[in-house]
């Protein structure tokens, strides 16, 4: 991630588990979909302890696309208040929803 970069307007969480698979088709469809709002944005995926190849396919994304960020949890749900926490956190901007891989 680059620190320089303008802050954007809406961060789009995405809990994820097990879905590497479904990475590239909901980039595939989500992406399109936010650039036509015609405002800056990120979407951050939330690896809740994915024992299968989703984290290696959003850095893989993420490398070509500086508006994918991610977090990376190490177990599975639920997630912990902390960690509930830490997902708002790293979000950008206050303007947050959450997003779900299909």
């Amino acid at each position: 991630m680059n620190p320089a970069a303008p802050i954007p307007v809406l961060t789009v969480l995405v809990p994820a588990y097990n879905e590497a698979d479904n990475i590239a088709p909901f980039l595939a469809r989500m992406i399109p979909a936010l650039e036509a709002l015609g405002r800056s944005f990120e979407i951050v995926l939330i690896d809740d302890g994915s024992s299968d190849a989703t984290w290696a396919r959003w850095m893989e994304a993420s490398a070509t696309d500086p508006r994918l960020r991610g977090l990376k949890f190490s177990r599975k749900n639920p997630p912990s208040r902390s960690e509930k926490r830490q997902r708002t956190r790293f979000a950008r901007h206050d303007w947050k929803c959450m997003g779900v891989v299909p």
